[in-house]
């Protein structure tokens, strides 16, 4: 392709033809300088960020523990005492008497002595453990006895109990049965009396020792069968109204008892 550098170079004709497109390389001149000025010069668009209002942490505030709701136990029903349960009567012992005792010294033999302490010289005798002695009288915590030395020995070195005991059975209201228990060293008698009315029921049982004799108002012995065969327990009806009484006498052996009776 020819290039016309002047009017003069150029003829008329082409001229003419040439000019449009004069006119639109000049424009793509232009257009192109622009975008690279623009790539060039042109800051980044910065995109504004918008700020986060600072947001307070949340506080939870403890919740209360719910309290189990508290079961309630049914009311217990008032005590109520069977009609025929037993409530026990009172004892109450009128005399005891000490007439024999049993020797248990732990430092024996024990010293027989002229008078009741520990006076140098006066002892008339010693007696060894076991040895049975026939106590006449008791005098601050020293027993005097006559078999089988006469003098004095302190009873807290022997075993001794009422050999002769007297005792009453207070009936309270409501009461109808008591329990009796004790133990006679060597002879004696232990007697217990109670009122009675004629048509009540006695019954006594024994669970350790013998049944005692049951004496009527008149002296005369109402289980005389029962103490003679050995048994343990006896019922019988009281055809007087009275004073009724439980005899438990003893031989020289002695014994341990325990009863329980019951009156209704």
């Amino acid at each position: 392709m020819k290039i016309y550098l002047t009017d003069e170079d150029t003829p008329p004709m082409k001229r003419l033809r040439m000019f449009p497109v004069a006119i639109a390389l000049m424009a793509m001149a232009l257009v192109g300088c622009d975008e690279v000025d623009s790539g060039s010069s042109a800051s980044p668009e910065l995109t504004a960020t918008p700020t986060l209002a600072p947001t307070s942490a949340t506080t939870h505030s403890p919740q209360p523990t719910a309290t189990p709701p508290v079961k309630e136990s049914p009311a217990s029903p008032a005590a109520t005492t069977p009609p025929n349960s037993l409530k026990a009567a009172t004892i109450e012992t009128l005399s005891c008497e000490i007439t024999m005792a049993r020797v248990n010294d732990p430092d024996g033999p024990l010293n027989v002595r002229s008078q009741p302490d520990t006076t140098a010289n006066n002892v008339v005798g010693t007696l060894e453990n076991g040895t049975m002695v026939t106590v006449a009288s008791e005098q601050n915590g020293w027993l005097q006895i006559t078999n089988p030395v006469a003098g004095w020995i302190s009873q807290s070195r022997t075993e001794s109990s009422c050999s002769q005991k007297v005792a009453r059975v207070n009936f309270t209201p409501g009461s109808v049965a008591f329990k009796l228990s004790d133990r006679i060293l060597g002879s004696g008698s232990h007697r217990y009396s109670f009122a009675a009315t004629s048509g009540q029921t006695l019954t006594i049982t024994a669970h350790e020792g013998p049944l005692p004799i049951v004496l009527a108002p008149n002296g005369g012995e109402l289980n005389a069968d029962s103490t003679l065969n050995g048994a343990s327990t006896w019922t019988g009806s009281l055809n007087a109204s009275g004073e009724y009484i439980l005899d438990y006498p003893s031989n020289f052996r002695g014994f341990t008892y325990e009863t329980s009776v019951e009156l209704k």
